[in-house]
């Protein structure tokens, strides 16, 4: 995903979009396939490496459709409705292979199947207005650090989320036994943090657009804080299980209004830049997520956990202090 990041921006410039979405859901399709008919690790890399890709372009095109082609007066709803499918089916993944077995092919064959629905969706109703706007803009570049420094709060939010996303699925069980919590239930913990996730983006959208953009991304940045910092202060009560939800749908908050405002400020190529720089920026912060909070927490014992997530959190509030450079 993160080299299909790199390389969309000039992917998107060479071909139309609906052919280039086309393809890349054929080639999930069949690298899904593929990779269940394989068991060993090292003929696996090609598959995977293959599927990684494709749903690197799915998403920064399918997130570029939506962006670019939503009105403004809904568009924190319908991105919340985006973002809240997205973690729904992330959730449903895992469901799915615990109830079939990890051996069953029934999820690469659902897979693969929606795969070919989505192509056929594509071919009945092609996005016109996706290929003409990239089109008209083919020609031109846009440098990776004028864009970057002209929403620097916008990447911090997408790095801000996917470390506590990677942050929260690796380290998380780590944290809750050593405050004493049953393995069990910080596992579904876990379920619950993303369920917030999943359930509060909509509602979150909505009361972005019936107010102010930004003024709601800076909130959801400062109640996401101030539910880590009382993460240790509810352990063994039912106090936990709402802050968990309150943490999941407020962190998931931050990534959704960065699409919301990247989409009301970029357009054409430039958003499909936008969000291939997004993309790389949460395979950034996904590597760095586990490492540092791993390192936090051997320095700071189980408190590193909230600590370096804390910090994140106010980088991202503070980042809307940096001066945006026009592009």
């Amino acid at each position: 995903m993160l080299i299909s990041s790199m390389i969309i921006p000039t992917l998107t410039r060479l071909f139309n979009l609906n052919n280039l979405l086309s393809f890349s859901l054929l080639l999930l399709a069949v690298s899904t396939l593929f990779s269940t008919y394989l068991n060993q690790v090292y003929y696996l890399a090609i598959p995977r490496f293959l599927m990684g890709f494709a749903c690197g372009v799915i998403v920064v095109v399918g997130e570029s459709w939506i962006s670019d082609n939503v009105s403004d007066n809904y568009k924190g709803t319908l991105m919340g409705l985006y973002t809240s499918v997205f973690t729904g089916c992330q959730l449903l993944g895992p469901l799915l292979i615990s109830i079939v077995g990890i051996i069953s092919l029934i999820p690469a064959t659902l897979l693969s199947l929606f795969s070919l629905v989505c192509i056929v969706l594509i071919l009945i109703n092609p996005s016109a207005s996706l290929s003409q706007r990239a089109e008209t803009n083919q020609e031109v570049r846009y440098p990776a650090l004028p864009l970057i420094m002209s929403a620097p709060c916008l990447m911090m939010g997408v790095f801000c989320f996917s470390f506590f996303d990677a942050a929260t699925l690796s380290m998380f069980p780590l944290y809750g036994l050593s405050l004493g919590i049953h393995e069990k239930i910080t596992i579904t913990l876990i379920t619950v943090i993303f369920l917030g996730d999943a359930i509060f983006q909509v509602p979150i959208g909505w009361l972005a657009d019936k107010t102010n953009h930004q003024r709601m991304h800076i909130i959801c940045g400062v109640v996401f804080i101030f539910s880590l910092l009382a993460l240790p202060l509810t352990v063994n009560s039912l106090f936990l299980w709402v802050d968990v939800i309150i943490m999941g749908a407020f962190g998931g908050g931050i990534y959704t209004l960065s699409l919301v405002r990247a989409g009301k400020k970029y357009s054409g190529q430039t958003l499909i830049t936008i969000n291939s720089l997004f993309g790389i920026i949460w395979s950034i912060g996904s590597l760095m997520g586990p490492l540092m909070t791993g390192i936090s927490m051997d320095i700071f014992n189980e408190k590193g956990f909230i600590i370096v997530l804390v910090l994140v959190g106010l980088m991202f509030i503070f980042s809307h202090l940096i001066p945006k450079k026009p592009v």
